[in-house]
């Protein structure tokens, strides 16, 4: 009971939830990436978005070191800053946001977390596979 559209409408639902999870609070700065790592799971929508963002960007595709456990995520630049941030996956959207991913400069205001947590449900009730997975099973890799 989010408020948002049928999961199901991945496209709808993606674009309703990226927005919620939108916080004016934050400043973009890079202190978030030292917990950008680890295997991240993603709607198949997600992964496609993330596909598409690394190629436009020319970045390699599948990325090199494409696995289950990452130490760090391997779309982070030299700087710390994500270099597919406008297509990142819904996770990523969630750092600061929710209590179990605190914004380590303590930036978000509360109406975000309670904006963010209305949206967790949705997400789960669908099937979500990490990068790894992904790219094993993406005909264009």
């Amino acid at each position: 009971m989010s408020g948002l559209p049928d999961p199901c409408d991945a496209a709808a639902w993606l674009e309703e939830a990226y927005r919620l999870l939108t916080s004016e609070d934050c400043d973009g700065c890079s202190d978030c990436s030292s917990k950008c790592a680890g295997a991240i799971q993603m709607w198949r929508e997600e992964y496609v978005l993330l596909r598409l963002a690394a190629e436009a960007a020319g970045l390699p595709w599948p990325p090199p070191d494409a696995r289950d456990e990452w130490d760090p995520c391997p779309f982070l630049d030299e700087d710390g800053r994500c270099t597919v941030y406008l297509s990142r996956p819904f996770i990523c959207r969630a750092f600061g946001l929710v209590p179990w991913l605190p914004c380590t400069l303590g930036k978000i205001h509360a109406l975000a977390v309670d904006r963010a947590l209305r949206v967790f449900g949705d997400y789960a009730s669908r099937p979500r596979k990490t990068l790894a997975e992904g790219t094993r099973e993406d005909p264009s890799c």
